[in-house]
């Protein structure tokens, strides 16, 4: 008898595991684990408790990770620890860390996330450090139509296309959308699930009622 995938969810800044719900779905039935966790706490104490919470849900078994944004940096550093990590996808995930943060960590030195995703922060050096010991999909995201124009490099609204794309050891899969219409597309639902277990690829749509509310419920949390 095949068991049961095992996958954790690591949402993005401001985000929940709400935002994983078309993606979850595109995977049919896996065992999921999906936490919480809050920006202003250090990633390091996130990533601790993020480690804690997988070796206590899937014991000593192997299961793979999906995380956007924020939430791939910690995916990345979890190669550090000795949890049996089988594939990584990582979303929209600035691990070249964020020019912008560096600035604005000065303007608001409280705020935790700017300390963490400044690029000189040890944080990011630890992720562009961490050797990739397992295969790596890297969903890149260069911003459809909503790309910020003060921005001087190419972007999906809150990433730039550079810092996504710092490693050369990940396979990249390009996307024309933003940072947040990424995680609502079924082509890339249907991309993941093919890295993650090699299924042929299948035609898969929510009903519209499901995907109004999904909508909804996404657009509810990055306003």
């Amino acid at each position: 008898m095949k068991m049961k995938k095992n996958i954790l969810y690591i949402h993005g800044a401001n985000m929940s595991p709400v935002s994983f719900t078309l993606i979850q779905t595109t995977m049919g039935s896996h065992n999921a684990v999906a936490p919480e966790y809050s920006i202003e706490s250090p990633v390091e104490k996130n990533l601790k408790r993020i480690t804690r919470l997988a070796r206590k849900e899937f014991k000593n078994e192997p299961f793979d990770i999906i995380s956007h944004s924020l939430g791939g940096i910690i995916a990345i550093l979890l190669l550090k620890t000795r949890l049996r990590i089988g594939r990584i996808v990582t979303i929209s995930t600035p691990l070249g860390g964020s020019e912008a943060a560096a600035t604005l960590r000065y303007m608001y030195p409280g705020y935790q996330l700017y300390k963490d995703i400044d690029p000189s922060s040890d944080i990011i050096k630890k992720a562009n450090n961490q050797k990739l010991k397992v295969p790596v999909l890297s969903v890149i995201t260069t911003g459809g139509n909503s790309t910020i124009p003060f921005m001087k490099e190419d972007n999906d609204t809150i990433v730039t296309v550079a810092s996504q794309t710092v490693s050369d050891n990940p396979e990249f899969y390009y996307v024309d959308l933003n940072h947040f219409e990424v995680l609502l597309s079924v082509e890339v639902a249907d991309k993941i699930k093919l890295f993650l277990d090699g299924e042929s690829k299948r035609n898969f749509m929510l009903p519209n009622v499901a995907m109004k509310d999904l909508l909804s419920r996404v657009r509810s949390l990055v306003r």
